[in-house]
């Protein structure tokens, strides 16, 4: 729309964990949405390849149920491989850290992250192909 984004080099981030999960959970919506929702504001490609798994997994699963009927048992191998990966990587950190607990809580935080993560990429995408919406002038509010 016009406008011009500046790469200032003296400009530092830093990088603060989510201890809460809520927090952390809704980062995980929120920082794909923002980057799928951005190629409407930027002809720079900011997307990768690596990006766009977690949305697959997310459409995967919402074909799981067409492809369940159709194929039978052999459509839920990718849900299993994707299991026992979650509790591999779980039972090394727990290992490394001797943490025993996080073995029991990584894999099904592994997976709402990953399905979160994809929900915030296509509903980004999707918001991206919307018109976007003028902004409200200041001071003025609408109802």
């Amino acid at each position: 729309n016009g406008g011009r984004i500046l790469l200032d080099p003296t400009l530092t981030c830093t990088y603060r964990p989510r201890t809460q999960l809520t927090a952390y959970l809704k980062w995980s919506f929120s920082g794909p949405f923002r980057l799928f929702y951005s190629r409407c504001l930027t002809a720079t490609p900011l997307v990768k390849w690596r990006n766009l798994v977690p949305a697959a997994f997310v459409l995967y699963h919402l074909a799981l149920p067409v492809a369940v009927w159709l194929l039978g048992w052999i459509a839920l191998l990718p849900l299993g491989a994707y299991g026992l990966m979650a509790i591999v990587a779980a039972a090394q950190e727990a290992r490394l850290y001797r943490r025993w607990k996080v073995l029991l809580l990584l894999p099904p935080l592994f997976y709402i992250t990953h399905l979160l993560y994809g929900g915030g990429s296509i509903w980004g995408w999707l918001r991206s192909l919307l018109p976007m919406r003028p902004p409200v002038p200041e001071g003025k509010f609408s109802h």
